[in-house]
């Protein structure tokens, strides 16, 4: 559980810092990040981030606490959902090698734990 909400404040933090400076320079970033993907500003992967990292992290956490059906699979998808962001970012040369890093090291934890 702790993972997930690890996961969830991460992707809030991060996507609130995209949305709110389409340029990325709330984060430190610029644009030039983007020059390999059809993206010309961070809204669409704001957007992303917070739906599928946060959002879902915030649902499936929800659902652990309350011992809801289907958790485990919920955790099992939210693993796999970070970790088909984290490969995309690697494909499109959008990664700090330590932080992906110990982001592939929690989608592992959520997916095999």
């Amino acid at each position: 559980m702790i993972l997930l909400a690890l996961l969830g404040l991460s992707a809030t933090y991060g996507s609130y810092g995209l949305l709110s400076d389409l340029s990325g320079a709330k984060l430190g970033w610029t644009v030039d990040l983007l020059k390999n993907t059809p993206f010309n500003d961070f809204l669409i992967p704001g957007i992303i981030l917070f739906v599928a990292n946060g959002l879902l992290a915030f649902i499936v956490f929800i659902m652990t606490l309350q011992k809801s059906k289907g958790h485990g699979l919920g955790i099992v998808i939210q693993g796999l959902v970070l970790l088909v962001w984290l490969i995309v970012e690697i494909i499109f040369g959008i990664y700090d090698v330590f932080l992906t890093a110990g982001f592939v090291l929690l989608a592992v934890m959520l997916i095999y734990l």
